[in-house]
């Protein structure tokens, strides 16, 4: 995880400063094969089921790509640019087998994985702050543009706003569900979540916020506290921000709703025709998506238009079975499931997030197996 850091930070900084040298691709590619070469190690009946669902997501692809690229409306770049994307949309998954293998022989290397991730989020937010006595570029969510935001070292935004909910959501699970005493910890990555800025985080925070008074009667003083200041002193500055403009004037020239899709809905309906156009009753079925023309960048309807209905739902049922997995759910799990969904919906990279793979997959086996963990530590 470490090594994948700090391969997306020199990323960032040759994308701010230099020559967009792909640091992190050839990071995560070689990673890729490592777990490959040791998924094939490991194969058992748990993970034979998921490696049959990762064949029928790649038939789907292939036999989608190849009905666009006969139809005349693919070109072998396009083809060889949508496997790259369909790499993504998989890489979760790739890496899941061995992880999850590994924990279930050493249950207790959970805890240590979890520290360290959580450990990247706050030092990338004591990056960040630091970063602001500088006025460093290379600490903006938006480098080189007056828009606010601050993601450190993660290179782009959407992909920080992943990062972050995964971050936050462990903060919380650690402090409020298993009670640990960790609540400055919590505190910096609220403080990193409200300067990352990017509507994803706000809307993360906003579901986080309305779960804990609904399932937590006795609030934590400090952070109700916190969060009442905080309250006012948004509703005092935040009129006189550039960020506060920049939406208002977003809202008032193109419309509330498509503001906060970021004109996602305006792409939707612009670009469907194009989208569709070549296909036939089989690519409803196994999709078809030229990568190299623009997308949605909605996860969901990507999705679907990647893999058809078949490999959408193949895709969400493994997510569901895998990832989302637990012998006892608990309140927060459905929030998790909630609020990952309802952002992958009206946002992008979630599901193809190569730069957030190996920490979703460990805050998740950690999240929704918490019960084996605390039998474990407290037997």
């Amino acid at each position: 995880m470490t090594i994948c850091f700090v391969a997306d930070g020199l990323n960032k900084y040759f994308e701010v400063f230099g020559d967009k040298q792909s640091i992190s691709l050839f990071v995560r590619s070689i990673f890729q094969l490592i777990f490959i070469f040791l998924g094939f190690l490991v194969v058992d009946k748990r993970s034979y089921d998921l490696y049959f669902g990762i064949f029928i997501l790649l038939f789907c692809f292939l036999i989608g790509q190849t009905a666009l690229l006969f139809g005349g409306q693919l070109t072998p770049n396009d083809f060889l640019l949508g496997f790259k994307v369909f790499n993504k949309f998989i890489y979760a998954f790739i890496l899941f087998p061995v992880v999850d293998y590994i924990l279930r022989k050493n249950p207790n290397l959970i805890e240590r994985l979890v520290k360290v991730f959580y450990g990247l989020f706050i030092a990338n937010i004591l990056i960040v702050l630091f970063g602001l006595f500088l006025d460093s570029e290379l600490i903006k969510s938006y480098p080189l543009r007056e828009r606010f935001g601050y993601s450190g070292l993660i290179p782009k935004r959407n992909e920080a706003t992943l990062f972050y909910v995964l971050g936050l959501s462990v903060g919380y699970f650690r402090l409020v569900v298993q009670k640990k005493k960790e609540r400055p910890l919590f505190l910096i990555g609220l403080v990193g979540s409200l300067i990352l800025g990017t509507k994803g985080m706000y809307i993360f925070l906003l579901f986080l916020g309305l779960f804990h008074i609904r399932f937590n009667k006795k609030l934590i003083k400090t952070l109700f506290i916190g969060l009442v200041v905080s309250f006012i002193l948004i509703i005092l500055i935040l009129p006189n921000t550039e960020m506060y403009s920049y939406y208002y004037s977003q809202a008032e020239r193109l419309g509330f709703f498509t503001m906060l899709l970021s004109g996602r809905d305006i792409i939707f309906f612009n670009e469907l025709n194009s989208m569709t156009q070549g296909w036939s009753i089989l690519n409803v079925f196994v999709g078809g998506q030229n990568q190299s023309n623009k997308i949605f960048e909605m996860d969901f309807l990507d999705l679907f238009f990647f893999l058809g209905v078949i490999g959408g739902l193949v895709y969400i049922f493994l997510y569901m079975k895998y990832f989302f997995a637990s012998s006892k759910r608990i309140a927060y799990h459905y929030f998790f499931i909630f609020s990952y969904f309802f952002l992958a919906f009206f946002g992008g990279h979630f599901f193809s997030s190569a730069v957030n793979a190996l920490y979703f997959v460990i805050v998740t086996l950690y999240i929704f197996n918490y019960k084996a963990i605390e039998k474990t530590y407290h037997k």
